[in-house]
């Protein structure tokens, strides 16, 4: 091999060498970064968990054991963003068995929950909806019948203005004792036990190995 040729070969192994550290730098960069979005995950997932399970707690404390409607809290989600999918190929190589099966198993069953209460959500506002429609078809059959009723063409008359009252009142009571009657609302079970079921195995869920794991990948120590 000529002088030219062994320099040659030399920056050749430089110029490699120079490459592979950059691409290990860059994945290691992205890794933390991936560590360190899937530790917000988690930890704001286990906030929202304490305050699900809080919540949980009064309303059972507050109603009969079979009163499921509004067991639930619609306005919380355990985890509005989720990572893992996209992540997770990442740490296969980085974090033990048990750690990966614990994060994998800990997204899962947040997802699932968040899932059923979207669901729930769902039933809810179609009863929303429903009650609107139906309050105010019974006000129109009320009003139909107190105008058949009047004792003046003229609806504003003195001589209406009872029977336009009592009107209004039937109209209100209506509306509230439909409001207060659940038996004519539809209510899914299965999310709701769904919802507690993922709640019951997230609560016996212990991430702090992973959470641990998770700050030393990420680089960080908060």
């Amino acid at each position: 091999m000529g002088q030219p040729d062994y320099f040659m070969g030399i920056v050749t192994l430089v110029v490699g060498l120079f490459v592979f550290v950059v691409y290990w730098l860059r994945r290691r960069a992205y890794r933390q970064d991936a560590a360190n979005v899937l530790l917000g995950e988690v930890r704001t997932a286990q906030d929202q968990l304490q305050k699900v399970q809080d919540h949980v707690a009064r309303f059972q404390a507050e109603n009969d054991p079979d009163v499921e409607v509004g067991l639930i809290p619609a306005h919380l989600i355990l985890m509005p963003d989720q990572s893992w999918s996209k992540y997770k190929h990442l740490f296969t190589r980085k974090i033990d068995r048990h750690t990966y099966d614990a994060l994998a198993n800990f997204y899962e069953k947040t997802v699932t929950y968040d899932r059923a209460v979207d669901y729930n959500n769902g039933a809810f506002a179609k009863n929303e909806e429903s009650i609107r429609s139906n309050v105010a078809r019974m006000a129109m059959d009320q009003s139909i019948t107190a105008f058949d009723e009047l004792e003046d063409p003229d609806i504003d008359a003195p001589a209406n203005q009872e029977r336009i009252e009592q009107m209004q009142r039937e109209i209100d009571s209506i509306r509230k004792l439909y409001m207060r009657n659940k038996i004519l609302e539809y209510q899914p079970r299965k999310p709701v036990q769904d919802a507690k079921a993922q709640l019951m195995i997230l609560g016996t869920l212990d991430m702090s190995v992973a959470v641990i794991r998770l700050k030393q990948l990420s680089g960080t120590k908060n």
